[in-house]
Protein backbone atom coordinates (compact mmCIF):
# COMPACT_ATOMS: atom_id res chain seq x y z
CA UNK A 1 0.00 0.00 0.00
CA UNK A 2 2.68 2.32 0.86
CA UNK A 3 4.21 1.88 -2.56
CA UNK A 4 1.08 2.54 -4.19
CA UNK A 5 0.46 5.91 -2.60
CA UNK A 6 4.37 6.51 -3.31
CA UNK A 7 3.80 5.84 -6.67
CA UNK A 8 0.79 8.30 -6.82
CA UNK A 9 2.69 11.14 -5.22
CA UNK A 10 5.45 10.63 -7.86
CA UNK A 11 2.89 10.58 -10.78
CA UNK A 12 0.76 13.81 -9.08
CA UNK A 13 4.58 15.30 -9.34
CA UNK A 14 5.38 14.85 -12.30
CA UNK A 15 2.47 15.58 -14.02
CA UNK A 16 2.34 19.16 -11.85
CA UNK A 17 5.82 19.91 -13.51
CA UNK A 18 4.32 19.77 -17.15
CA UNK A 19 4.15 22.82 -18.61
CA UNK A 20 0.48 23.59 -20.08
CA UNK A 21 0.60 25.00 -23.61
CA UNK A 22 -0.81 25.15 -26.84
CA UNK A 23 -0.29 26.27 -30.81
CA UNK A 24 -3.90 27.51 -31.80
CA UNK A 25 -4.66 28.91 -35.32
CA UNK A 26 -7.72 31.05 -36.53
CA UNK A 27 -9.06 32.24 -39.79
CA UNK A 28 -10.69 35.55 -40.20
CA UNK A 29 -13.54 36.73 -41.80
CA UNK A 30 -14.72 40.64 -42.01
CA UNK A 31 -18.34 42.22 -42.19
CA UNK A 32 -17.63 43.90 -45.88
CA UNK A 33 -19.80 47.08 -45.84
CA UNK A 34 -20.87 48.95 -48.86
CA UNK A 35 -18.97 51.63 -49.57
CA UNK A 36 -20.21 54.98 -50.95
CA UNK A 37 -17.45 55.76 -53.27
CA UNK A 38 -17.79 52.75 -55.34
CA UNK A 39 -20.03 51.63 -57.44
CA UNK A 40 -21.85 48.27 -57.21
CA UNK A 41 -19.12 46.58 -59.34
CA UNK A 42 -16.14 48.20 -58.09
CA UNK A 43 -17.54 46.94 -54.21
CA UNK A 44 -17.65 43.61 -55.40
CA UNK A 45 -14.13 43.71 -57.07
CA UNK A 46 -13.00 44.92 -53.70
CA UNK A 47 -15.23 42.30 -51.44
CA UNK A 48 -14.39 39.68 -54.17
CA UNK A 49 -10.47 40.25 -53.61
CA UNK A 50 -10.20 40.80 -50.26
CA UNK A 51 -12.02 37.57 -49.22
CA UNK A 52 -9.64 35.41 -51.17
CA UNK A 53 -7.09 37.04 -49.27
CA UNK A 54 -8.33 36.61 -46.22
CA UNK A 55 -9.15 32.52 -47.10
CA UNK A 56 -4.86 32.33 -47.19
CA UNK A 57 -4.52 34.11 -43.67
CA UNK A 58 -3.73 32.52 -40.60
CA UNK A 59 -3.53 33.93 -36.91
CA UNK A 60 -2.03 31.95 -34.58
CA UNK A 61 -2.52 31.65 -30.86
CA UNK A 62 0.59 30.19 -28.63
CA UNK A 63 0.08 30.44 -24.81
CA UNK A 64 1.45 28.61 -21.81
CA UNK A 65 1.01 28.36 -17.95
CA UNK A 66 1.21 32.04 -17.81
CA UNK A 67 1.14 33.81 -20.70
CA UNK A 68 -0.44 34.26 -24.48
CA UNK A 69 0.58 35.74 -27.86
CA UNK A 70 -1.69 36.15 -30.42
CA UNK A 71 -0.61 37.59 -34.32
CA UNK A 72 -0.59 36.49 -37.98
CA UNK A 73 1.53 33.65 -39.19
CA UNK A 74 4.61 35.45 -39.85
CA UNK A 75 5.47 32.99 -42.67
CA UNK A 76 3.18 33.44 -45.21
CA UNK A 77 3.31 36.12 -48.15
CA UNK A 78 1.69 38.97 -47.12
CA UNK A 79 3.24 41.45 -50.27
CA UNK A 80 0.06 41.05 -51.87
CA UNK A 81 -1.86 44.63 -51.55
CA UNK A 82 -5.11 42.90 -50.60
CA UNK A 83 -3.40 40.25 -48.30
CA UNK A 84 -1.73 43.13 -46.71
CA UNK A 85 -5.34 45.38 -46.28
CA UNK A 86 -7.18 42.10 -45.46
CA UNK A 87 -4.45 41.49 -42.49
CA UNK A 88 -5.21 45.11 -40.63
CA UNK A 89 -8.99 45.14 -41.57
CA UNK A 90 -10.65 45.25 -37.88
CA UNK A 91 -8.26 43.99 -35.80
CA UNK A 92 -5.31 41.19 -36.12
CA UNK A 93 -2.18 43.65 -36.96
CA UNK A 94 0.40 43.31 -34.48
CA UNK A 95 1.23 41.31 -31.66
CA UNK A 96 -1.22 40.80 -28.82
CA UNK A 97 0.38 39.99 -25.64
CA UNK A 98 -1.44 38.41 -22.25
CA UNK A 99 -0.15 37.41 -18.87
CA UNK A 100 -2.30 36.58 -15.85
CA UNK A 101 -0.45 38.05 -13.27
CA UNK A 102 -1.13 41.46 -15.03
CA UNK A 103 -3.87 43.55 -15.98
CA UNK A 104 -5.73 43.63 -19.11
CA UNK A 105 -3.51 42.80 -21.98
CA UNK A 106 -0.35 44.38 -23.82
CA UNK A 107 -0.95 45.34 -28.08
CA UNK A 108 2.23 46.05 -29.74
CA UNK A 109 1.52 48.11 -33.52
CA UNK A 110 3.81 50.10 -35.87
CA UNK A 111 1.06 53.16 -36.96
CA UNK A 112 1.28 56.72 -37.01
CA UNK A 113 4.81 56.25 -38.05
CA UNK A 114 5.68 54.71 -34.36
CA UNK A 115 5.71 51.65 -32.58
CA UNK A 116 3.82 51.44 -29.49
CA UNK A 117 2.72 49.12 -26.55
CA UNK A 118 -0.75 49.91 -26.04
CA UNK A 119 -2.26 48.94 -22.65
CA UNK A 120 -6.30 47.90 -22.69
CA UNK A 121 -7.97 47.06 -19.52
CA UNK A 122 -9.76 43.90 -18.16
CA UNK A 123 -12.82 42.85 -19.96
CA UNK A 124 -15.79 42.18 -18.28
CA UNK A 125 -17.82 39.69 -19.34
CA UNK A 126 -21.41 38.47 -19.25
CA UNK A 127 -21.67 34.34 -19.17
CA UNK A 128 -24.87 33.22 -20.43
CA UNK A 129 -26.41 29.41 -20.93
CA UNK A 130 -26.21 29.29 -24.67
CA UNK A 131 -23.93 26.52 -26.06
CA UNK A 132 -23.57 25.54 -29.83
CA UNK A 133 -20.71 23.16 -31.45
CA UNK A 134 -17.84 24.18 -33.02
CA UNK A 135 -16.38 21.30 -34.45
CA UNK A 136 -16.53 18.18 -31.99
CA UNK A 137 -16.31 20.93 -28.77
CA UNK A 138 -19.35 22.17 -26.84
CA UNK A 139 -18.79 25.68 -26.41
CA UNK A 140 -20.59 28.54 -24.46
CA UNK A 141 -21.39 32.06 -24.90
CA UNK A 142 -20.05 35.19 -23.72
CA UNK A 143 -20.51 38.58 -24.54
CA UNK A 144 -18.96 42.22 -23.77
CA UNK A 145 -19.74 45.57 -24.65
CA UNK A 146 -16.57 47.30 -26.61
CA UNK A 147 -16.62 50.64 -26.83
CA UNK A 148 -14.64 52.30 -29.56
CA UNK A 149 -13.04 56.04 -29.70
CA UNK A 150 -12.20 57.49 -32.27
CA UNK A 151 -13.82 60.47 -34.14
CA UNK A 152 -16.49 59.44 -32.77
CA UNK A 153 -17.37 57.32 -30.02
CA UNK A 154 -19.52 54.16 -30.53
CA UNK A 155 -20.27 50.92 -28.87
CA UNK A 156 -19.59 47.36 -30.46
CA UNK A 157 -20.76 43.88 -29.11
CA UNK A 158 -17.91 41.22 -28.82
CA UNK A 159 -19.28 37.52 -28.31
CA UNK A 160 -17.13 34.94 -27.42
CA UNK A 161 -17.79 30.88 -28.01
CA UNK A 162 -15.59 29.26 -25.43
CA UNK A 163 -14.64 25.69 -24.32
CA UNK A 164 -14.82 24.74 -20.03
CA UNK A 165 -13.24 21.21 -22.00
CA UNK A 166 -10.07 23.09 -22.98
CA UNK A 167 -9.08 25.08 -19.93
CA UNK A 168 -7.17 27.86 -21.31
CA UNK A 169 -8.07 31.64 -20.75
CA UNK A 170 -7.08 32.84 -23.78
CA UNK A 171 -8.26 34.03 -27.08
CA UNK A 172 -7.44 36.11 -30.04
CA UNK A 173 -6.56 40.26 -30.46
CA UNK A 174 -6.01 39.52 -26.28
CA UNK A 175 -9.59 38.58 -25.30
CA UNK A 176 -9.55 35.96 -23.15
CA UNK A 177 -10.16 35.59 -19.27
CA UNK A 178 -12.92 33.12 -19.74
CA UNK A 179 -13.26 29.50 -18.51
CA UNK A 180 -12.43 27.62 -21.31
CA UNK A 181 -10.24 28.87 -25.13
CA UNK A 182 -11.96 31.00 -27.02
CA UNK A 183 -13.12 29.07 -30.20
CA UNK A 184 -14.66 31.96 -32.30
CA UNK A 185 -14.61 35.49 -31.04
CA UNK A 186 -17.03 37.62 -33.15
CA UNK A 187 -16.50 41.87 -32.98
CA UNK A 188 -19.86 43.44 -34.71
CA UNK A 189 -19.57 44.64 -38.09
CA UNK A 190 -15.79 43.84 -37.56
CA UNK A 191 -13.62 40.50 -37.54
CA UNK A 192 -14.89 37.40 -36.67
CA UNK A 193 -11.92 34.77 -35.88
CA UNK A 194 -12.78 30.93 -35.91
CA UNK A 195 -10.22 27.99 -35.06
CA UNK A 196 -8.95 26.46 -37.28
CA UNK A 197 -6.51 23.85 -35.71
CA UNK A 198 -6.00 23.23 -32.26
CA UNK A 199 -2.14 21.69 -30.94
CA UNK A 200 -1.98 21.11 -27.16
CA UNK A 201 1.35 19.42 -25.62
CA UNK A 202 1.52 18.86 -22.22
CA UNK A 203 4.84 17.38 -22.06
CA UNK A 204 7.11 20.23 -23.79
CA UNK A 205 8.06 23.70 -22.49
CA UNK A 206 6.78 26.65 -24.65
CA UNK A 207 8.15 29.96 -24.29
CA UNK A 208 6.35 33.05 -24.52
CA UNK A 209 8.12 36.03 -25.50
CA UNK A 210 6.43 39.45 -24.09
CA UNK A 211 6.86 42.42 -27.03
CA UNK A 212 9.24 45.07 -25.28
CA UNK A 213 9.94 47.52 -28.35
CA UNK A 214 7.67 50.61 -28.62
CA UNK A 215 6.70 53.26 -26.72
CA UNK A 216 4.03 52.25 -23.91
CA UNK A 217 0.80 54.04 -23.69
CA UNK A 218 -2.58 54.04 -22.89
CA UNK A 219 -5.56 52.91 -24.52
CA UNK A 220 -6.82 56.61 -24.00
CA UNK A 221 -3.47 58.17 -25.04
CA UNK A 222 -3.24 55.98 -27.96
CA UNK A 223 -7.38 57.35 -29.12
CA UNK A 224 -5.76 61.00 -28.35
CA UNK A 225 -2.84 60.46 -30.63
CA UNK A 226 -5.08 59.36 -33.38
CA UNK A 227 -7.63 62.22 -33.25
CA UNK A 228 -4.71 64.64 -33.14
CA UNK A 229 -3.56 63.16 -36.69
CA UNK A 230 -7.01 63.06 -37.96
CA UNK A 231 -6.89 67.07 -36.98
CA UNK A 232 -3.80 67.75 -38.46
CA UNK A 233 -4.63 66.01 -42.02
CA UNK A 234 -8.10 68.03 -42.09
CA UNK A 235 -6.40 71.05 -41.87
CA UNK A 236 -3.58 70.09 -44.35
CA UNK A 237 -0.85 69.70 -42.31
Amino acid sequence: MKKIYLLLIVTILQLSSYSQNGIISYSKQIFFPKLKTMDKNQNEYMKNKISESLNKLEYILQFNNLESVFEINKNLDLDNPFAKLASSLSGGKGVYYTNKNEKGYLHQIETYGNLFLIRYDNINWQISNETKKIGKYLCYKATTIKTIKSIKTYKKVVTAWYCPELPYSFGPIGYGGLPGLILELKIEKGATFTVKKIKLNNLKKLNIKKPSKGKTITENQYIDIGRDMYNKRKEGF
